[in-house]
């Protein structure tokens, strides 16, 4: 197999800060063969700049809430690609009733979710999980739900080989918290992540990849473009 490059971006306040095609331009020069995107906001405009733009097709979408920049607006999750696609599954992870102020306004925790995705001679899985840290809330006191995902995610590693996880679990602590999934894997980026001193964005894959490079960007946005090539071992 040639070297398969995998980039996560969760977009954040991309839009808001309108870097948005300035990371675009990035892209292009990346030139992943999968690109898994957080925070993807529904509208025509932005999926259609990554598809001309990054030439990957769009292949699968997931509507999560409404954007905490323009509220009567969707985002969700996104994967975007030019490989065939086999099969696909979504975890929909519904939110804690929980509202806080931030900010100077109210805000409450949406639902979250994560993306499976079959090809032929891999899977990934992508997704965004809760900033309970944004709330000062400890992650550990929310454990279930990290179980759920854990539980979910080591399901797909199990029944399915030669898996990469690229996604936002907004912890510092996702190693722990999930660690019947990703103890089993092999870590390319799990750090710092965002300008704030924060962690979350990673790419984590099995034995049956050869790690090339790694690769952590753009520290002025509001989350980094995180990629990594990998290439197939010998079976």
């Amino acid at each position: 197999m040639e070297r398969l490059k995998i980039c996560t971006w969760n977009i954040g306040s991309s839009y808001k800060n309108n870097t948005f095609c300035n990371v675009v331009e990035e892209l292009k020069e990346i030139s992943p063969d999968v690109l898994c995107i957080q925070e993807m906001m529904n509208e025509k405009e932005y999926i259609d700049t990554i598809i001309n733009e990054v030439k990957l097709n769009l292949l699968e979408y997931r509507c999560l809430s409404p954007s905490p920049y323009w509220p009567e607006k969707k985002m969700g999750i996104a994967l975007f690609s030019n490989l065939r696609k086999n099969s696909a599954d979504f975890l929909h992870i519904p939110a804690p009733d929980l509202n806080f102020e931030y900010d100077g306004k109210i805000e409450f925790i949406h639902d979250k979710g994560f993306i499976f995705c079959e090809f032929d001679d891999f899977s990934i899985i992508t997704g965004h999980f809760f900033p309970f840290y944004r709330y000062n809330l400890n992650d550990y006191d929310f454990r279930e739900y990290y179980h759920n995902l854990d539980k979910w995610m080591s399901k797909k590693i199990e029944n399915n080989g030669s898996i990469i996880i690229a996604a936002d679990f907004n912890s510092n602590y996702s190693r722990d918290l999930l660690s019947k999934s990703l103890s089993c894997l092999d870590c390319a980026i799990d750090g710092i992540t965002r300008p704030i001193h924060r962690g979350g964005d990673c790419i984590y894959f099995d034995k049956k990849f050869q790690l090339r490079e790694a690769h952590n960007l753009f520290r002025k946005e509001d989350h980094h473009v995180c990629y990594a090539i990998f290439e197939m071992c010998a079976i």
